[in-house]
Order: C-alpha cells, then sequence, then structure tokens
C-alpha cells in the first residue's frame, strides 16, 4: 500500500500545503516546550484518569455510531455504490488501509461535510442537502472533489487524536491553533482536487458551498466570485481570517487556482 498522498506508481503529489508544514512545525516546538512541564503532572496521575478517560471514549464512539446507523444511510456495495466505490478508490490512493465508513445525513438545510474520528474508527459524514447540490450537475466530479477533501483529512492526520494530543498546548498560542487550521483545510482542497482529477471541478465545489442554491449554482459565476476577495480583503477581512478555523471560500478557490497542474496531477477542466 502507498503511503498518505502517493499515486500507485510511485509518484507523490504534494497534497500538503506548504502553510500547513510551517504552523505545524511552529505548533509542535510550543507543544514540546509546553510537555516538557506537564509530563511530570502527567506521569503522577496520568495513570489514574487514563482509563476513565478511555472507558468515555468508548462509550462515546458506540454511542455516535449507534446514532448514525440508526439515523442517517450508510454508503455501501449495495447502497449508492457509486460513491462507495469512488471512495474505496480514493482511500486506496491516499493509502489509508481502510476506508472509512460514509453516512448521508439528513441535513435539515446544513450544507456541508465532516471527517470525523472516534478512536480508531474514520467517518465521512455528507449532509444531503450538499450531496443534492453537488449532483445537480449531473456528474459525480464535484461530490468527489468534497469527499476527496474529507478524505484528506484523515489521511494527512488532521483527525488523528495523538497528534491532536500533542500540538494541543501550541494550539492554544494565539491564532497559531486557527491559522494550522486554515493550513488543514487548504492541503485537504488539494487532495481533493487531485483524488478529483479536474481543477474546475474542485473550484465548482467550493463554489456551490458558498453560494448553497441548487438553481443558481449551475449559473455561477466562479470569475465574479473570486474577486469578491478584492472587497473582503482589508483590515476586516484579515481580523475574520485570523479567528476563523476555514479560510474564506473565495481565498480556497484562489488556492485551488494558484495550484500547479504538473505538482498534482490534474487537468484544468
Amino acid at each position: 500500500m502507498a503511503p498518505p498522498g502517493m499515486a500507485p506508481n510511485g509518484w507523490t503529489p504534494q497534497l500538503r500545503h506548504p502553510k500547513e508544514s510551517t504552523y505545524f512545525a511552529l505548533a509542535a516546538v510550543a507543544g514540546v516546550i509546553a510537555w516538557l512541564f506537564l509530563i511530570w503532572i502527567v506521569l503522577l496521575i496520568g495513570w489514574a484518569i487514563a482509563l476513565p478517560v478511555l472507558l468515555i471514549a468508548w462509550f462515546a464512539e458506540k454511542f455516535f455510531r449507534a446514532q448514525l446507523l440508526g439515523n442517517s444511510v450508510r454508503v455501501s456495495e449495495t447502497q449508492f455504490p457509486e460513491i462507495h466505490e469512488m471512495a474505496r478508490n480514493f482511500s486506496t490512493r491516499l493509502g489509508l488501509t481502510k476506508t472509512p465508513d460514509i453516512f448521508i445525513v439528513n441535513g435539515n438545510g446544513l450544507v456541508n461535510a465532516l471527517a470525523i474520528r472516534r478512536l480508531r474508527n474514520k467517518y465521512i459524514l455528507l449532509m444531503s442537502d450538499l450531496v443534492d447540490l453537488l449532483l445537480s450537475t449531473g456528474s459525480l466530479d464535484e461530490l468527489g472533489a468534497v469527499v476527496g477533501h474529507e478524505l484528506g483529512h484523515h489521511a494527512l492526520g488532521h483527525t488523528s487524536p495523538l497528534k491532536h494530543l500533542f500540538l494541543f498546548p501550541g494550539l492554544l498560542v494565539p491564532f497559531l491553533g486557527s491559522a494550522y487550521s486554515r493550513a488543514c483545510e487548504f492541503s485537504a482542497d488539494r487532495a481533493g482536487l487531485w483524488l478529483s482529477g479536474s481543477k474546475a471541478a474542485a473550484i465548482r465545489a467550493l463554489g456551490a458551498l458558498a453560494c448553497g442554491s441548487r438553481a443558481l449554482t449551475p449559473q455561477l459565476n466562479i470569475e465574479s466570485f473570486v474577486s469578491q476577495e478584492r472587497d473582503a480583503a482589508g483590515f476586516f477581512g484579515f481580523l475574520i481570517n485570523i479567528y476563523s478555523s476555514h479560510p474564506r471560500l473565495t481565498l480556497r478557490v484562489e488556492e485551488l487556482r494558484a495550484a500547479e497542474p504538473a505538482v498534482l496531477g490534474v487537468t484544468t477542466a
């Protein structure tokens, strides 16, 4: 099995955004310094709280899974097989040893998708309104970019509990945690772009997230949408950005447009 981000032929696309590596390094340094002071506390009382915490986490995962199985639709070989096969293929390309469980969830108007990890189990939740919106084009390409984005979070370690525990002290540094989170979104976007194989489809998927209308999204003018970034930028745009866990969608589109097709192995169509 190829490692995360490696194609079967051994060629490795540059999925991880440079900003993610930078902010990870800063958070890691701060985390190491903090844990050097905290390690003695962990050694003294960690054994006493580890078992209860693991027990609570186990119950929480079982409850979470039961809720999903009872109130949403799991994608499988017999349930929406095209989506299942796409996710299985993407997972293999990313080097995941197991395809995360994918559920279609009634979003009640929420247009979103989530990558979630509970203990060792990985999940992707696709809100029904988002699925309808992305499939309104008549192809799987836009949905593929979103599924690839969420799989990218898992493959690049963004949902790893141990990684979050290690980085936790560093992510408490003002603005560093949100900056790292935004950089991870850029990396996941690159994964979605690579897996979908089409820059245009990945960009249209982001435009659909911004628009949210099944009727209007097919008519969305991406050039006009991206031009909004010029008006969003500036002091207040900067303030909004530094407090946000996700970059502005206009910025995310700009990042994908700037990505070199030769680096990620995709077409511009």
